[in-house]
């Protein structure tokens, strides 16, 4: 499942935010975008990937691009998170947004509350929550240089994750996500992926699902999907064109994905997100 609906309240930036108190639980899903989630009262349990963490207040999260994620409630007691989702083209530097696109640098996932270096993080994402909620002229330059200061404690302290192709485990999702980008408008298997990999079928299976935390084909399933999204706005194809660009079999079985996981169909998307932009 891919999940943009965030972008509906982009305001004078490509930046948006939101807070829950009565909070439904998030299925797993994958964006383009850097996601901040800062744990305001209460205890959930957040999926990354492959990881699992139970978040308590005062903890803070990031969410790569492309990484599958989702947010559940442990208790009934009050909870509440705020969440901050920015494009990375605010992130001064076009290399490392690049990087963090294809999986060659990371963000940690996890900054507890009894780390120095949350506090200093967490004052600079109250920083941003603010900027965004009064959406000022200025906001582009405002949020822009919170980031660039984000950044700069990464970098300083050097808290960025280098996923170099020493690294097994991040040499196999650099190439099974540089592989899907090629290749996801194509009738492509996991049985084929493999190969070209050079896995065992079974094999290649078994890694992915404990890495990405979820299998191959509903990762595929939900990178089409974003693929399909932004398409939908960017070019003025029909709807089977664009089914068959993103390696859909059909118009109809694009459609009857994109109803099911989106509870609206393209054609609806389409003409509601046009309007907004």
């Amino acid at each position: 499942m891919y999940n943009d609906s965030f972008r509906a309240h982009y305001g004078n930036a490509p930046i948006a935010i939101s807070s829950t108190e009565n909070f439904t639980p998030t299925r797993p899903h994958i964006h383009n975008q850097v996601e901040m989630l800062y744990i305001v009262k209460g205890s959930s349990e957040i999926q990354i990937s492959n990881n699992t963490f139970q978040a308590k207040a005062g903890d803070l999260f990031f969410v790569n691009p492309l990484e599958v994620h989702a947010v559940t409630v442990n208790t009934a007691a009050p909870y509440c998170h705020r969440c901050i989702c920015f494009e990375r083209s605010l992130i001064a530097d076009k290399k490392l947004s690049d990087d963090l696109q294809k999986g060659y640098v990371a963000i940690p996932y996890c900054f507890t509350a009894e780390e120095e270096i949350t506090g200093r993080l967490s004052a600079l994402f109250e920083e941003m929550y603010e900027a965004v909620t009064r959406n000022s002229a200025a906001l582009l330059f405002e949020v822009t240089a919170l980031v660039s200061s984000m950044f700069s404690l990464f970098i300083n302290h050097h808290l960025l994750i280098d996923h170099s192709a020493e690294n097994k485990q991040s040499a196999f999702c650099a190439e099974v996500t540089n592989y899907i980008s090629r290749h996801y408008s194509e009738e492509i298997t996991s049985h084929e992926i493999a190969q070209s990999l050079f896995y065992t079928q079974s094999h290649f299976c078994r890694k992915f699902k404990r890495i990405f935390g979820v299998s191959f084909s509903e990762y595929l399933t939900m990178y089409r999907l974003l693929a399909g999204k932004e398409k939908l706005i960017a070019e003025n194809k029909s709807v089977g064109a664009i089914a068959a660009e993103c390696g859909f079999r059909s118009a109809n079985y694009f459609t009857a994905c994109f109803k099911k996981t989106f509870k609206i169909t393209p054609l609806r998307y389409r003409k509601i997100n046009t309007v907004l932009k």
